[in-house]
């Protein structure tokens, strides 16, 4: 796969919880080793999102293309098969388990070795006998990244990594995932309440509203027009009604390249 592939495709996306729709009608894509913010504020469906990208939601319409497969109707335990590795918002340590043992457990083969995670996060390599329950906030999440990172994921998705974390901390964090991306290549998709760090780190930005794409485009662009980002942030556009929970077909939601084709 060369770096201008379509590495993951989503089109005309509509899913939710039971008979609730969360998201409706999203699509982009995301080209191999790119990089993508999705924000919003609380409860637009930027959690939902990755939920259903991982199977973990209800899928109502539309098609998710992943490593050139549709993946609509596989299973959680399938996608990461394939390649996609998440970390998740409450990061889900097992308190008696050691360091090396969340990896161990985790390990795929592949360009992600042991060495190689305790090189992008040296702490962890320092406390690999210490108990996931004997960790700071920010140790475990740096061990909730490195674990994801020991499936070998083509596209990480990272919800909001930096939630909690002292000041200091989030810097240390932040460095991590910068190196992941710049210096790594690793594909993410990131989720992230400070949204000029997730700005600067990223190729391209998707932005939601109530479910649906705001905004899809350069993150760089976005980060430079301040009313535009505000505007965006603030979102008082009006409700509209979901076309899924209508029966209506939806239209074209607006496609984003991060260096690939939408």
């Amino acid at each position: 796969m060369t770096s201008k592939e379509v590495l993951l495709h989503v089109e005309s996306l509509c899913a939710g919880y039971g008979d609730s729709i969360i998201i409706d009608d999203i699509g982009f894509s995301l080209a191999a080793g790119s990089s993508l913010a999705l924000l919003g504020r609380n409860g637009v469906g930027k959690s939902t999102l990755f939920r259903t990208l991982l199977g973990h939601a209800r899928q109502r319409s539309g098609v998710i293309r992943f490593n050139d497969r549709d993946i609509s109707g596989t299973t959680p335990y399938e996608r990461v098969w394939h390649g996609l590795g998440w970390v998740p918002q409450e990061r889900l340590m097992f308190p008696s388990l050691t360091v090396a043992e969340h990896l161990a457990i985790a390990d795929r083969k592949g360009a992600w070795t042991l060495d190689r995670v305790y090189g992008l996060f040296p702490r962890l390599k320092e406390r690999q006998r210490n108990l996931g329950g004997q960790l700071s906030g920010g140790e475990q999440q740096m061990l909730a990244i490195a674990r994801a990172l020991m499936t070998n994921p083509t596209l990480l998705l990272l919800d909001e990594p930096l939630e909690g974390l002292a000041p200091i901390v989030v810097k240390e964090v932040g460095e991590c995932i910068r190196r992941l991306v710049e210096d790594e290549g690793q594909a993410i998709i990131l989720v992230e309440q400070r949204v000029k760090f997730a700005l600067r780190l990223t190729e391209a930005s998707l932005v939601l509203d109530r479910g649906k794409v705001a905004y899809s485009g350069s993150s760089n662009d976005l980060l430079k027009d301040v009313q535009l980002l505000d505007d965006l942030i603030g979102l008082r556009s009006g409700s509209k009604r979901s076309s899924c929970a209508t029966g209506s077909a939806p239209s074209r939601a607006p496609g984003i390249t991060a260096g690939g084709q939408s």
